[in-house]
Formats: C-alpha cells, structure tokens, sequence
C-alpha cells in the first residue's frame, strides 16, 4: 500500500505496532520535528522488528564549516545538536552517544552503525572520474570495517531492533 502524506499524521493514524521494518532515509536531519518522528516511527515496530534510520553526524557539519574557514559555525555545530546552518534552513546533527541514548530511551537496542559516503566526501573525489576497475575497488575499501569511523561520514545508517 502507498501512503501519501505527513509522516506523524500518517504514522499516527495506523494501527501500531504493524511492520516488521520500518526505514527512515533523508528525512530526520532536516526536520525541526526529529524526535517526534523518530519516537512515531519506533512506536510503528513490531516486537522483533528493526528500525533503519540513517542521521547527519556533527562531524559532518563542523567539516563543512571548516572547509569554508567558517570556525564561528564550526563551534556553534559543536555546541548545540541542531538550528539552521551556514545560513540555510534548519539541520540537527548528533554524535554516537546521543544516538544511543535515543534509541535506548525508545527501548530499542542497538545493532549496528554504518557510515554512508564517507571516503568520497572527505576526500572531495568524483567517483565518475574513476575507471570501473577503480570504483569497485574504492567501494571495497569504503566498505571495509577495519578502515571505517562511523561518525566520519556524511551520513551514519544506524540499525535497531525492537525486543
């Protein structure tokens, strides 16, 4: 079925708990409404679900800011968790531990985090200028655990489950 909508209004009309995976992508870091949308999205999980939920790391903000020599947003990034950035809309970001402590407060528990781009933004790389045979291995060592830092990334994919 294909649901068209606001996220909380169509969330809180549902029967809950109902699905047995619920993935969230793009969505919460620019959303004044995060915790909100993320405890309706933690209350749709069935008993044994998962709950995917990719988020914006601080690192990624206070990076930004540094690539453009602004240390003044750099350290508002570091001290505060969310509000508007570089002049743009509204963004929040986090570190680890807070989002295991949201998660732990939903009553979930923590299965895994993932960066997601995180080698080709640090590096500023366009991976179309790479051969295939370039790419391929490039994507090898972006995957590899050994060489991975979670919140060094644009994005985190952090993966719960509902006991």
């Amino acid at each position: 079925q294909f649901v068209k909508g606001d996220v909380l209004e169509v969330l809180r009309r549902a029967r809950s708990p109902h699905y047995d995976l619920v993935i969230c992508a793009e969505v919460l870091y620019l959303s004044r409404q995060h915790r909100e949308i993320l405890q309706a999205l933690a209350q749709a999980v069935r008993p044994g679900g998962l709950l995917c939920v990719s988020h914006r790391p601080k690192f990624y903000y206070v990076v930004e800011a540094l690539k453009q020599y602004d240390v003044v947003t750099a350290e508002q990034v570091l001290a505060s968790g969310e509000g508007p950035f570089r002049g743009s809309a509204y963004y929040n970001w986090q570190t680890e531990e807070e989002l295991r402590a949201w998660y732990a407060g939903l009553g979930f528990e923590w299965l895994a985090i993932y960066p997601i781009d995180r080698l080709a933004w640090l590096s500023g790389t366009d991976l179309a200028q790479l051969t295939e045979e370039a790419r391929a291995r490039w994507m090898a060592f972006e995957l590899d655990p050994s060489t991975q830092d979670a919140l060094c990334a644009r994005y985190v994919l952090v993966i719960t489950k509902r006991p």
